[in-house]
């Protein structure tokens, strides 16, 4: 398994770009690069929408995918385990995400909904 680091993604303040997306604070992601992380949190925010009941999520109008909403840090604090597959481990879509299963595939390409 590829070394994984630890990135907090952090909300701009609000202002003109936010429009019609959430800002949902920080989120914690383990991950193997920033646009690993911006993704796995776009995703568990779409799990996060579909068990809110929401039918239609648009993953490319996120905002985590946007860096004039979210800026993207790597965490030095040590306080997240650096182990394990590509997830949010802390924030908005953490219950999302164990409450759907979501994960990363091995090649960081897919995800899977159990």
């Amino acid at each position: 398994m590829a070394t994984m680091k630890i990135f907090r993604l952090l909300p701009h303040r609000a202002g003109a770009h936010w429009g019609h997306s959430q800002n949902h604070g920080e989120v914690i992601v383990r991950a193997r690069s920033s646009g690993e992380a911006r993704f796995v949190a776009a995703h568990a925010e779409a799990a996060l929408a579909h068990l809110a009941g929401e039918r239609w999520f648009e993953l490319a109008a996120s905002a985590f995918r946007n860096p004039l909403l979210y800026r993207v840090i790597r965490d030095a604090t040590g306080r997240y385990e650096q182990a394990g597959a590509a997830q949010v481990v802390s924030g908005m879509a953490r219950k999302a995400a164990a409450a759907r299963r979501f994960s990363i595939g091995e090649t960081g390409t897919g995800w899977t909904l159990a």
